[in-house]
C-alpha cells in the first residue's frame, strides 16, 4: 500500500513468464492500454466534500491500465468491484480535500467519514495525479517505496476484484480482496521478455522485484547483461511480509537502456533457480 527453472537463450520460452509475445505485441499492449477515452473523469460536486462523480469511462480507463500491467505480467485481469464505488469516491474525496495520505486518516481530517476511512484502510494510495490512469503508473513504478507494496497488492496472484475512487487528484484502489485464481508460480517487474522501458521513465530510480507464490525467504539475486553475461552490480533486499500481499525480493539497478537485455537469475534455497531475460524496448518507435 502507501505505502525457467533453467537458464534460457534468447530464442527460448522462459517457464513463468508470458510465452511468445514479440515487442510488436508487448507495444500493442502497452499502448491500448494507455488509452485514455475521459480526459476529465471527475466531476466535482457542490462542496468539497461531495464525491462528484467518476465517470464510467473514467472507471474502465483505470480498471485497463490496472488489467494491461498485469496482462504484461502473465496475470488474469481484474474487474471491477462495483458495491465499493461509494466508499472508494470518499476515501479519494478525503484525501484530495486534504492533499494528504493516510491510511489511518482520523476524523479531524476535513471530509472524514467512516466509509473514507474503511476505503483509505484497504487501499492503495495516490496523490498528485491528475488523470487516475497515471496514478496506476505511478503506483506500478513504486518509486521511494522500499516494499514496492502498491505494485505487489495491483500484481497479486489472488486479486480478483478492485475498488477505484478517483477525485481531483486523488485515487484509492481497494486491492483487499482474494477472489482471483492463477496458476503462475512467480511474477516480476518489469515484467520477463520484452518490456516496454517506458514503465521505468519518467519517475526516478525504478526498482526491480520478483515475487513468487511459494515464499522468497532466503532469496538473491543476479543481474547479467544477456548479450555478453556481464555481472551487474545491484543492491537487493527482502521486504518484510505484508498482509496478503505476495513475497518479493527487490533491487536496484544502476541505469538501463531500450534495446539492452538482462538476464536475471533468482535462487532461493532448496528451491530451483529461476532465470528469466528482460529486453527493454521502446514502444514509443516501434510498429
Amino acid at each position: 500500500m502507501t505505502l525457467p527453472l533453467a537458464s534460457c537463450g534468447s530464442g527460448d520460452t522462459v517457464e513463468g513468464a508470458p510465452d511468445g509475445r514479440t515487442a510488436a505485441e508487448v507495444c500493442r499492449i502497452w499502448r491500448d492500454g494507455h488509452v485514455e477515452n475521459d480526459k476529465a473523469p471527475w466531476t466535482a460536486g457542490s462542496d468539497k466534500c461531495d464525491p462528484g462523480v467518476f465517470s464510467e469511462s473514467g472507471l474502465d480507463d483505470t480498471l485497463r491500465r490496472i488489467n494491461m500491467f498485469r496482462e504484461l505480467s502473465g496475470l488474469p485481469p481484474v474487474t471491477e468491484d462495483k458495491p465499493q464505488r461509494v466508499q472508494q469516491q470518499a476515501c479519494a474525496v478525503l484525501m484530495h480535500a486534504n492533499q494528504a495520505l493516510s491510511h489511518d486518516p482520523p476524523p479531524s481530517w476535513a471530509c472524514w467519514t467512516k466509509a473514507a476511512a474503511d476505503g483509505a484502510s484497504s487501499s492503495n494510495l495516490a496523490i498528485g495525479w491528475r488523470m487516475p490512469g497515471a496514478a496506476i503508473d505511478g503506483l506500478m513504478a513504486d518509486v521511494g517505496v522500499s516494499s514496492v507494496g502498491h505494485r505487489r497488492w495491483l500484481l497479486g496472484f489472488f486479486l480478483g476484484k478492485v475498488g477505484l475512487g478517483f477525485a481531483g487528484d486523488a485515487t484509492c484502489v481497494r486491492v483487499f480482496d482474494e477472489t482471483g485464481v492463477t496458476d503462475r508460480p512467480w511474477t516480476a517487474f518489469p515484467p520477463a521478455g520484452p518490456a516496454p522501458i517506458a514503465m521505468l521513465e519518467g519517475f526516478g530510480r525504478v526498482p526491480w522485484s520478483f515475487q513468487a507464490a511459494d515464499g522468497i525467504e532466503g532469496a538473491q539475486v543476479s543481474m547479467r547483461l544477456a548479450k555478453d553475461g556481464s555481472e551487474i552490480p545491484v543492491e537487493s533486499w527482502i521486504p518484510d511480509v505484508g498482509y496478503r500481499i505476495p513475497d518479493a525480493i527487490v533491487w536496484q539497478p544502476p541505469r538501463v537502456s531500450a534495446g539492452d537485455k538482462y538476464r536475471i537469475t533468482v535462487t532461493r534455497p532448496a528451491k530451483d533457480p529461476v532465470t528469466y531475460d528482460v529486453e527493454l524496448v521502446d514502444c514509443s518507435s516501434a510498429p
